[in-house]
């Protein structure tokens, strides 16, 4: 016997459905906006500032119903999301390590322009996680296992992955081109830099990845990522958190040589409104 569920909130208009409700009136978007992000006081390198509690522990940039990880591991070292909006994008690769680098991204600024803020990522490659062994899908998830992740601090509603901007940062362009001193090579044919994202559901189960190529050089081509790319991340469904991990080709014994840094802006989730099940 077929039976029919409809869930409708009593103020809605009458609906018709059929075998889901896919238009976007239906939707609650909750969209990452940091373009007002006070960084007035941030700490100023060439082309733009950063946050000034990049290096400050028990601190979190936070958005909405957004929350991004980050620790402070040294008055010069961090890990998870920092504020930015560094428009220089020029090449430092063969002058040695240069501050404001790693804070830049390729497009110069976030979605809405040249010099508006946007999010960059430090974490770790997964040869450097000693905890993290693939796959990960269906495994339980741990802040204390990954160093980027962001928290959808939504109460008992459940949202849903919509989609996410990346690019790279400048750091890790100009060392894909050009290799740098800290032992990491020139990309040559087959090699490859790439984001997976996550998603983590209402059991704190993960997800199966969508994967994002920041850097191919498979099969002859020589693609380093330098503008700003939107994902469809939908597929992760149901989302307590989003978290990512990148792989590189280009690995140590130890460490991953390519440096573990993207940048995202306008991640997007959305909360159904009404819900059509149809099933036997």
């Amino acid at each position: 016997m077929k039976k029919i569920y409809l869930y409708l909130l009593l103020s809605a208009p009458l609906l018709l459905g059929f075998l889901s409700c896919k238009d976007d009136y239906d939707r609650e978007y909750k969209k990452l906006n940091i373009d007002k992000f006070d960084l007035s006081d941030g700490v100023a390198v060439t082309g733009g500032k950063y946050w000034k509690d990049a290096y400050t522990d028990n601190t979190n940039v936070e958005s909405g119903i957004f929350k991004f990880s980050h620790t402070a591991l040294s008055s010069t070292v961090f890990d998870g999301f920092v504020v930015s909006n560094v428009a220089n994008n020029s090449d430092h690769s063969g002058s040695g390590w240069y501050p404001g680098n790693q804070f830049a991204a390729m497009p110069k600024g976030g979605l809405s322009g040249e010099g508006k803020p946007y999010l960059v990522n430090y974490g770790k490659g997964l040869v450097e996680g000693s905890r993290i062994t693939e796959p990960l899908k269906g495994k339980t998830f741990s802040e204390y296992d990954f160093t980027s992740w962001v928290k959808i601090q939504s109460g008992k509603k459940r949202y849903r992955a919509h989609r996410i901007s990346v690019t790279n940062t400048s750091l890790v362009y100009y060392t894909i081109m050009n290799g740098n001193n800290n032992g990491a090579s020139a990309f040559q044919n087959g090699d490859y830099f790439k984001l997976n994202i996550y998603g983590v559901d209402g059991d704190m189960k993960i997800t199966a990845p969508v994967t994002v190529y920041l850097a191919d050089y498979r099969d002859g081509k020589t693609s380093i990522l330098d503008k700003w790319q939107t994902i469809n991340i939908s597929s992760l469904g149901d989302v307590r958190y989003i978290f990512f991990t990148l792989e590189s080709s280009d690995n140590s014994a130890t460490r991953m040589n390519t440096p573990a840094y993207f940048c995202i802006d306008r991640l997007t989730v959305y909360d159904r409104k009404y819900e059509w099940e149809f099933f036997d």
